[in-house]
């Protein structure tokens, strides 16, 4: 300040700050609110009219007085930026389904926070210095009172944490990376090797298992009370089961995929020996113009064909292709991330799980965290059909969880955004002891969780289970939607099944 007059402007407003303060604090002590638990705050919400103006009112409109014989100059409003989506590169083994994907982002986009900036270059606001001073001024007056902007920033993200976001973000891109790799159940060779590699790369031991899956040792303390995390990544798929003489094929379905689902869906038949063929699974005889029982007809897996994207009108054209009876057929996943931070695809049961799983390993790693109980991850390879947990349980484990999907509809709680704790499937009930230690996790780390009983469900651990060993089990997942169809979860519900892993191994 170089004259005597912005100095006096400031000693003004400073004792027109510490007025409006005490005259409100006279006015509101009838009917103080409790703000944040503490009824002897004296901030009065924004929703609550009072008498008089308080410190921003006056501050207004001393500024609006001041502006009159010569306006000070307004600042330009600034929008917060936010950064563009970067398209996921694919891995050498990712599938071209992906490759063709240019709209899936590397970045979720995150709400901008609360910045100086944009509070200083308000319209209509006095100018920066000048509110600098008097803001500070304000937050000094404020402790007066025993209302600081730390405490009530501590109040409203208690048990959320920015670096579990971060995790839940790495979790996606994971995901959209491993739905790149085709893995039909049986056909998973080219998954499980990249998920070796991305464990490995982390300095993690990752074996391949007798049976094709991938087991890691994530390490840990105790190894007689070791803890095993089941996850999968095969998926649903098909199997040509009949060379048509029309040049079609007809398929058999691989786990629980459904023609209904199947209808319209781009594929690719993988040949045992002469590489992958395009197609597309129609309904025999496609054309409403020309079938009058197009929409009567059951959609079934004799009654839908797969037509190749070659010149073949006989059963010898197909077999010259190097197409024969047992060739896989892998389906587009489809897979896209919104600004809004849904997730879309095929197959997020259950490769969004190993995401998570992988997310969870990196944040061991970069936190350099051991936890108490030695940690086992097995990303297992027939899930789809059955028996996927049958195996490769370590010496010393005494509790087994399935991170799988939290089942999204009607008749459950869950949400998309939301952790499942299942309490009982199809296969009966899980351990008692074990739900009850995720909830209490859930709840000590803030996480938005349903516990919920799912109708038509096997998860890995009850594979475990049947295989003959003496364990405890339990099941969670991150909500899915319309699940075994195109499938939608939310960035959310990954955050929240961090966080109950988490709250789980550290209690």
């Amino acid at each position: 300040m170089d004259n005597v007059g912005d100095w006096l402007y400031i000693v003004f407003l400073i004792i027109a700050a510490v007025s409006g303060l005490f005259s409100s604090k006279d006015k509101k002590k009838k009917s103080r609110p409790d703000i944040l638990g503490q009824p002897d705050r004296e901030i009065v919400p924004n929703d609550q009219p009072t008498e008089g103006k308080g410190f921003w009112e006056i501050l207004e409109d001393m500024q609006k007085e001041t502006q009159k014989p010569k306006p000070a100059p307004r600042q330009k409003q600034v929008k917060s930026k936010v950064e563009k989506p970067q398209v996921v590169t694919s891995s050498p083994a990712s599938s071209p389904f992906l490759s063709a994907e240019k709209n899936i982002p590397n970045h979720i986009a995150t709400q901008p926070s609360v910045r100086m900036s944009a509070i200083e270059e308000e319209p209509g606001l006095m100018p920066e210095d000048t509110f600098k001073a008097t803001y500070l001024e304000f937050l000094n007056l404020s402790k007066k009172y025993h209302i600081t902007f730390h405490e009530v920033h501590q109040e409203m993200t208690a048990g959320r944490s920015t670096m579990q976001e971060k995790y839940a973000q790495l979790a996606l891109e994971n995901t959209v990376r491993l739905l790149g790799i085709d893995s039909p159940s049986g056909y998973t060779e080219n998954a499980a090797k990249y998920v070796q590699a991305q464990f490995a790369q982390m300095g993690y031991d990752a074996k391949i298992t007798r049976k094709g899956g991938v087991l890691i040792d994530l390490g840990g303390e105790d190894a007689q009370d070791a803890l095993l995390l089941e996850a999968h990544t095969d998926t649903l798929g098909g199997m040509v089961a009949q060379i048509k003489g029309n040049g079609r094929l007809r398929i058999t379905n691989v786990g629980g995929m459904n023609a209904n689902n199947a209808e319209a869906e781009n594929v690719r038949v993988i040949t045992k020996f002469s590489g992958a063929i395009d197609g597309t699974v129609q309904l025999c005889d496609a054309s409403v113009h020309v079938n009058g029982n197009y929409s009567t007809t059951p959609r079934t897996f004799d009654t839908v064909e797969v037509v190749l994207d070659e010149d073949v009108r006989s059963a010898e054209d197909v077999r010259k292709l190097g197409i024969d009876v047992g060739d896989f057929v892998c389906f587009d996943p489809r897979s896209r991330i919104t600004e809004s931070g849904y997730i879309k695809s095929r197959f997020l049961d259950d490769k969004l799980s190993v995401g998570i799983l992988q997310a969870f390993a990196q944040y061991l790693k970069d936190e350099n965290l051991t936890p108490k109980r030695r940690v086992y991850v097995h990303v297992t390879v027939y899930e789809e059909v059955g028996h996927g947990g049958s195996a490769s349980v370590p010496d010393g484990v005494t509790e087994a969880i399935s991170v799988d999907m939290g089942c999204v509809g009607e008749g459950v709680q869950c949400t998309e955004r939301q952790v499942s704790i299942c309490a009982k499937d199809s296969g009966g009930p899980y351990s008692y002891d074990v739900v009850r230690k995720l909830i209490a996790a859930a709840k000590r780390e803030g996480a938005d969780y349903a516990v919920d009983v799912y109708p038509h469900y096997g998860s890995d651990v009850e594979a475990t289970l049947r295989a003959g060993y003496d364990i405890r089990h339990g099941l969670i997942g991150a909500g899915v939607y319309a699940s075994h169809g195109y499938e939608r979860s939310h960035r959310d519900g990954a955050l929240n099944t961090l966080k109950v892993i988490e709250g789980y191994l550290f209690e």
